[in-house]
């Protein structure tokens, strides 16, 4: 999720129908210029090297966990209703074999192409977490960039979520749906508000995707598997 707001412009975003990286490109109907919505940066066009502002969200999570915790949401749908029967990528997800609709320029072997990561871009520096690293850690204390982050998965809905770690606090724990920290200050772990006195938790910008793409925008990218960092 971005912010269309850019240079005192708001802009009006859509689906390009081109690919770069085997990822999706945007454009804006104001300047007809080309944006990655991986990187959030365009790449083609008037505004090129101007960048969008990521939000930090919840990229995936279930309907009924999020109505669970935000009961007065309203969904944007078609008509009231959604009608497709299935999904449309469904054979693509399920196959390994197909990694985008062009092949992979060097490929980085240190994960399989369509392992799922979470990706943290901080500064010029990024790190990646495989999902199945997180699916047993729940909750991962770390550093990316010179900033101390906190990266929570809950298993059971594919959620995540990415905050700035308080410096205060040296470590912390989950229990259930709560994070907390060695001074026992809690907070909610899907959305880091405060459960007691002090501030909520900062969230950082994230984004979950297949390790193919984000390797291929961020070739430099550390990546955490089993405990045991990798480097390219």
């Amino acid at each position: 999720m971005y912010s269309r707001d850019v240079d005192g412009r708001t802009l009006t975003l859509g689906v390009s129908g081109k690919l770069w990286n085997n990822a999706q490109v945007m454009y804006d109907r104001e300047t007809n210029s080309l944006w990655s919505h991986l990187t959030g940066a365009a790449i083609r066009g008037p505004l090129k090297g101007a960048r969008l502002t990521m939000l930090a969200a919840t990229p995936r999570v279930t309907w009924a966990a999020w109505r669970k915790r935000h009961p007065e949401t309203l969904a944007l749908s078609l008509h009231g209703r959604e009608n497709l029967p299935f999904e449309l990528y469904a054979d693509y997800h399920a196959d390994p074999a197909r990694v985008g609709m062009y092949p992979v320029r060097r490929p980085d072997r240190r994960a399989r192409p369509k392992d799922r990561v979470l990706g943290v871009a901080v500064g010029r520096d990024s790190k990646a977490y495989l999902h199945s690293f997180l699916r047993k850690r729940r909750l991962v204390s770390d550093t990316v960039g010179g900033t101390p982050v906190l990266v929570w998965f809950d298993p059971a809905s594919g959620a995540t979520a990415v905050y700035e770690r308080p410096a205060r606090a040296s470590s912390f724990r989950l229990d259930g749906e709560t994070i907390i920290g060695a001074d026992d200050r809690k907070w909610r772990a899907g959305t880091g508000t405060s459960l007691g006195p002090g501030p909520d938790l900062r969230p950082l910008p994230h984004t979950s995707g297949y390790w193919f793409g984000w390797a291929a925008f961020y070739p430099r990218t550390g990546l955490e598997e089993e405990g045991t960092p990798k480097s390219r």
